[in-house]
């Protein structure tokens, strides 16, 4: 009888979804299909995120996404099932399993710290293109909707990159006595405010990336047609 209950409770929590993995898996695929096959660059002074700066950046990015703990953590244990959180006979793990976290293909998720700096040197790219769509029409000063969209979607991308731990490693892993600072030191005082942000990381992790496809569809509904932009004010210069 309890053999039978957790073979049920191992098959629930396998139909079971998991909202965030599956919502990326979603996104992934419609904005992979949408970007190979709609390609959108640039409109009205609006440039899509997927292509700043270039498309070509676009495999170390996504890698720099696949590698990041917020996501492997959710297709470690919600699709490899392994491991766990913790050993627990009702999801039907095992210490006798063998272990299958950062192994074999999986090893190349210790790249991450340096696909972080791609990442972290692409961010200004995002701050010109806000900067772009506020001057586009030469000789004004417009700010607009999709001026907004594209300041936090920069503002969103820096805030999970800043608190990825492969950050937390570069500014703090190098320190020996961490408890010998001083509390006025340069150091300390960083590491301890990027602690902070990285409690988050998670949520910027998903949220920057739904903002992200957010934008590119809104700049393909401005190209459709689609009266969802105005001007907030514009001003000569």
């Amino acid at each position: 009888m309890m053999e039978n209950k957790r073979r049920l409770s191992f098959i629930s929590e396998l139909v079971e979804p998991n909202w965030r993995f599956w919502s990326l898996v979603v996104i992934l695929l419609l904005s992979a299909g949408a970007l190979f096959l709609y390609p959108v660059s640039e409109y009205q002074g609006y440039v899509d995120p997927f292509y700043s700066p270039t498309v070509l950046v676009l495999p170390f990015i996504a890698l720099f996404r696949l590698s990041c703990y917020a996501y492997r953590k959710d297709y470690h244990r919600h699709v490899f099932r392994h491991p766990m959180a913790c050993l627990n006979d009702e999801r039907m793990d095992s210490s006798k399993r063998k272990y299958t976290g950062e192994t074999g293909f999986f090893a190349l998720n210790n790249f991450h710290r340096y696909f972080f700096y791609i990442g972290l040197a692409i961010l200004p790219f995002f701050y010109y293109d806000f900067y772009t769509s506020l001057v586009y029409e030469s000789g004004f000063f417009i700010f607009r909707v999709g001026s907004i969209l594209l300041l936090v979607n920069a503002l969103l991308l820096t805030l999970w990159t800043i608190s990825c731990h492969a950050f937390r490693h570069l500014i703090g892993g190098s320190v020996d006595c961490y408890s010998c600072l001083s509390h006025g030191s340069g150091v300390k005082k960083l590491f301890n405010g990027q602690s902070l942000l990285n409690r988050y990381h998670e949520q910027f992790a998903f949220v920057s990336l739904l903002v992200v496809v957010a934008v590119d569809l809104y700049i393909r509904a401005l190209m459709a047609g689609w009266p969802v932009d105005f001007t907030f004010f514009k001003i000569a210069i």
